[in-house]
């Protein structure tokens, strides 16, 4: 796999918080983002198909569209990142969530770069990517073993540069038969292979990359009237309905729903 890719392509936000004692609940909810938890004191649950018990140095990356909750009862210290991944790494982690128990040294590496994002030190913004960096290869190595497409260099040359392509241009009119004919192959064999390497099929991964980009214009206070033109759909109704069948709730929801977890 090429190496010379940016692994994080947009940096979003952190949080260095304290969550007092006292019955924490944070909802059930979903982001069009990933993001990257670290417990670094007390103890949480963090609902995610499942309960992953967190405590001290417990990191939980959740990729976009997976629905997760939290509940702690007697408070605890996180730091969280908020980003984009480079669409070149995500066979590394799949399309579900990982989680691992980090070493003392890298916590404190953590706590430090908290303090100077708190502090909005000069280089605080690399210090975040750095941080968000070293876990994400911590994760990596201890991930199951990248797919075996990700070896197939005659794909992979032209797919990452697709991927690249979607992303930055996700309203587009994108169709699987012209991706699979850049790539050489036939529409089944792409499909397939598109499958292995990502866990979703292409036509999703073209309607969830649509509604991740709305998502971020809904942060963005663009009007929902212009981002359902820019998305390509005929009436707001018709985005709205498509919106919610990838978020679970309407574009009006997303923009009011909290933003910290």
């Amino acid at each position: 796999m090429p190496d010379t890719s940016q692994l994080i392509t947009q940096f979003n936000s952190i949080d260095f918080s304290v969550i007092p004692p006292g019955e924490f609940i944070c909802p059930p909810h979903l982001h069009h983002f990933h993001q990257l938890d670290i417990i670094l004191g007390g103890r949480v649950t963090v609902c995610i198909e499942g309960e992953i018990k967190a405590r001290r140095g417990t990191a939980v990356l959740i990729p976009p569209l997976c629905r997760h909750s939290y509940f702690a009862r007697g408070g605890f210290r996180q730091i969280s990142f908020k980003f984009h991944l480079s669409p070149q790494y995500w066979a590394y982690f799949g399309g579900k969530h990982c989680s691992l128990q980090l070493p003392e040294y890298r916590l404190s590496e953590l706590e430090n770069c908290g303090r100077h994002c708190e502090a909005q030190t000069p280089l605080a913004h690399q210090h975040a990517i750095a941080a968000i960096t070293l876990c994400l290869i911590s994760l990596a190595e201890a991930a199951s073993p990248a797919p075996a497409v990700m070896h197939d260099n005659a794909l992979l040359s032209q797919l990452w540069q697709l991927l690249e392509n979607i992303e930055m241009r996700p309203y587009d009119s994108w169709a699987v038969g012209a991706l699979a004919r850049s790539c050489h192959l036939s529409p089944d064999h792409f499909s397939r292979s598109f499958h292995r390497l990502l866990g979703t099929a292409p036509q999703r991964y073209l309607m969830e990359a649509r509604m991740r980009a709305a998502a971020a214009d809904l942060l963005d206070d663009v009007p929902i009237k212009q981002i359902s033109e820019n998305a390509g759909y005929a009436t707001v109704h018709a985005f709205s309905r498509a919106f919610k069948g990838v978020f679970g709730i309407s574009p009006a929801a997303y923009r009011r729903a909290p933003r910290r977890f």
